[in-house]
């Protein structure tokens, strides 16, 4: 059956995942931690949705489900054009909420930035409102002109256009990530990955 998945058993309709399956997961584990430590703060992020990302991931939480600690919003956020080619496109990048075209590098980190800002609104459905965190956020250091790190000013320039963008959107983050043995050749260890900004990825 090619649409087994496709709508909920319990109701019929089709499926919205979010609201059918991660918010009732995210319910179902706070009630697990709580009973053991109740005033925990529970961390949770959206569901990507890659064939709509336009689609809004507002979670609807009442305040008894979020709680007296409440829940923290952890969505991650990067320079989409950067993330998905490993090169630094100085003048060009995408809105990540519309995904319209941006051209030159101020606009670009005021569109990473209003959309950083805009995380803040999504948690009205959280029991009134709930703290923002960027829970990832960075750029990948094996930029294509960049390969052996002999020359840093592209990775330099497109993380200073990320950082610009978490201050411009007021909100707070972590990098992604630090991982103490990288090294320019194999990166930080995952999948050729190279996302740590280690002191070895700085020479």
């Amino acid at each position: 059956r090619g649409d087994y998945f496709a709508t909920n058993p319990r109701t019929g309709r089709p499926v919205d995942f979010q609201e059918d399956y991660a918010e009732p997961f995210w319910r179902r584990c706070t009630a697990a931690v709580r009973a053991h430590m109740d005033d925990a703060i529970i961390f949770v992020e959206p569901v990507l949705d890659m064939t709509d990302p336009s689609k809004s991931e507002r979670p609807h939480l009442t305040a008894e489900q979020v709680g007296r600690r409440g829940y923290v919003w952890a969505k991650h956020c990067y320079d989409g054009i950067t993330l998905l080619t490993c090169s630094f496109h100085r003048w060009l990048s995408l809105n990540p909420v519309t995904n319209a075209i941006v051209l030159g590098r101020h606009w670009i980190q005021q569109s990473l930035g209003a959309s950083m800002a805009l995380f803040k609104e999504e948690t009205v459905n959280m029991g009134g409102g709930s703290p923002v965190l960027i829970g990832e956020c960075g750029i990948p250091f094996r930029l294509r002109r960049n390969q052996d790190f002999a020359h840093l000013d592209p990775a330099t320039c497109a993380l200073d256009n990320t950082m610009r963008a978490v201050e411009i959107g007021l909100v707070s983050c972590t990098l992604w990530n630090y991982t103490a043995e990288n090294t320019n050749r194999y990166g930080d260890g995952w999948n050729g990955a190279d996302w740590t900004w280690a002191e070895d990825a700085y020479g």
